[in-house]
């Protein structure tokens, strides 16, 4: 009887051990065949804005999708990723009488008053004014798993600017509701971000900051402000 549960004993044992070693070579192989890339939703703010622009971070969005390219092994807690992907940020300002104003003769923008705003005939209000940049990112992402399953990763993101726009909604001087917009934004073409995540599994926070002007000096001397973000993002 003995001798019998003894071998009982040692084949469970060695079916939940064969388990065991099954289920963390399963995690490992996971691990090295998953990517960062994926769907990430956040918030953008701007450092160092002009006093006349009142940036709403709880209004200014930004979302963006990441596609794998390259996610080599380089050892059993490194691994280096180069995603591919794209990014679109959404400034929002919610200042009564201040909107991003674009003069069509130089191509500056600017904050300032929308044209019939206030006059003698009455005053009117800025609901919004938005400004908008859509890139083309190259994320370039080292990631050490310090702790299965949580991670870490860091790493530059270029930005590859391709359009930008500015659009204002608000009540004129005649209490009548006015929209604006213009396609013509001059963005910076190419700027860098460094991005930090910190995730357990699929699921990962993540912070950027970006030391590069949002839009082109030239165009928009008043204007010069960096940019920062966070949010959510899901990995696979």
């Amino acid at each position: 009887m003995k001798k019998r549960f003894f071998t009982l004993a040692f084949v469970l044992a060695s079916c939940i051990n064969m388990m065991a070693q099954n289920s963390v070579e399963d995690e490992i192989t996971e691990w090295k065949d998953r990517s960062l890339a994926g769907f990430y939703v956040g918030y953008v703010a701007g450092l160092g804005m002009p006093d006349a622009m009142s940036n709403n971070i709880g209004k200014s969005m930004e979302i963006g999708f990441e596609l794998p390219i390259w996610d080599p092994t380089l050892s059993d807690k490194l691994k280096f990723h180069l995603n591919l992907g794209f990014n679109w940020k959404n400034y929002r300002m919610t200042k009564d009488d201040r909107a991003f104003i674009k003069d069509y003769s130089t191509g500056h923008v600017v904050i300032g008053q929308p044209k019939y705003l206030n006059s003698e005939l009455g005053k009117g209000c800025v609901d919004y004014s938005r400004m908008k940049i859509f890139s083309i990112t190259l994320p370039l992402l080292l990631e050490y798993q310090f702790s299965e399953p949580w991670f870490v990763a860091f790493g530059p993101v270029v930005n590859f600017n391709l359009h930008g726009s500015i659009y204002t909604k608000f009540s004129n001087d005649r209490g009548e509701r006015v929209t604006t917009s213009s396609n013509g934004l001059r963005q910076s073409v190419v700027t860098a971000d460094l991005k930090l995540l910190f995730g357990h599994e699929d699921i990962a926070l993540y912070g950027k900051w970006s030391p590069c002007r949002q839009l082109r000096e030239k165009y928009a001397p008043g204007l010069d402000f960096t940019g920062i973000s966070f949010g959510v993002q899901a990995v696979f």
